[in-house]
Formats: structure tokens, sequence, C-alpha cells
């Protein structure tokens, strides 16, 4: 065995779990043509905010935080951080932005990826959510596309009924 190949398998990275990006229907349009996340160009980041508690959306919602750019939290994307963490270094952050007294208890558990970008995006969703989605919405061919394209399992919730269904029902 190569002493390449057997420190492959001896090396191991660090141990993330699954990380959270939260946005809206609108960047996920973006994200999912591009197959990337990107820090905002209007906001000086140190990199891409990702939470470990899943229910953050609802959260932030309730509280009236929302994304920076105003728009309600109607989207979660699912990471693999364990895989992210084998090539980005992954740091535990507080956003003092939406926080500014540090005795405030937020429970936001937050992770900053440290890049400006992170490319074939794919490679690290485990699933995609979509609350607060009408069928009629232009958004679904593009969501599509890209579950065709990398068969990432995405589940968008009906607003009529209030259930959810896995996207082969809208194709």
């Amino acid at each position: 065995m190569k002493l390449k190949t057997l420190l492959n398998e001896i090396v191991e990275g660090k141990q993330r779990g699954t990380l959270y990006h939260f946005t809206n229907l609108k960047n996920l349009n973006y994200i999912l043509k591009s197959d990337s996340l990107r820090v905002s160009t209007e906001f000086e980041r140190l990199g891409i905010s990702t939470t470990r508690n899943k229910n953050f959306g609802d959260v932030a919602n309730s509280q009236g935080l929302g994304l920076a750019d105003g728009h309600s939290v109607n989207v979660r994307i699912s990471l693999d951080g364990d895989k992210l963490s084998n090539k980005y270094k992954i740091v535990p952050t507080r956003d003092i932005e939406f926080f500014q007294d540090p005795e405030e208890d937020t429970d936001e558990s937050e992770e900053l990826i440290k890049t400006q970008s992170l490319p074939n995006l794919h490679k690290y969703v485990k699933s995609i959510t979509v609350y607060e989605f009408s069928p009629y919405d232009d958004d679904i061919e593009t969501i599509i596309k890209y579950y065709e394209k990398y068969n990432t399992p995405i589940k968008i919730m009906d607003e009529d009924s209030g259930k959810f269904s896995n996207i082969e029902n809208y194709i």
C-alpha cells in the first residue's frame, strides 16, 4: 500500500455534522444556478454563515430577524459539515450585527465557513427544504433542473396544504 493512500485513510477531517445555511427563495435561485454559495458583496463578511440549529429559520423569523437583506427565511440548505471541514476552515462565531448585547441568549449556534465563495456546492449539499412555496412560483424550474442534474433530495411545502412533498411531485 502506498504511503499517501495509507495517510489518507488515517487522516480524518474535523467532525462538524450537518450544517444549515438559511436563505430565501430569490437567493436560492442564484445559489442553484451558480452551484455555489458566495458572501454577499453588500455586506462585509468574513465567510459564509451556517448554523448547527436546523430550526434557526423559525427562530429568526419569530424574532423578526430574517436575513441581512430584510427578507424572511424560507429555505434551508443542509450541508455536509464533515466534507466541508476537509477543505475549508470552519469556526464558531456570533453575528454581532443582530446581537449587540453579549448577554443576549440567542441559541444561534453559528458556524462560519472561512471562504468568500463555495463552488461546486452540490458536493456538499445533503438536502434542500423550501418553506412558504407556491407551485405557481417561477422558481420551481430552477429547483427542478438542479434536482435532475445532481439528484439532491428536495422537499417543498405546499402553501395551501401546509404539507411537505418531494420535488418529484412537481416534475
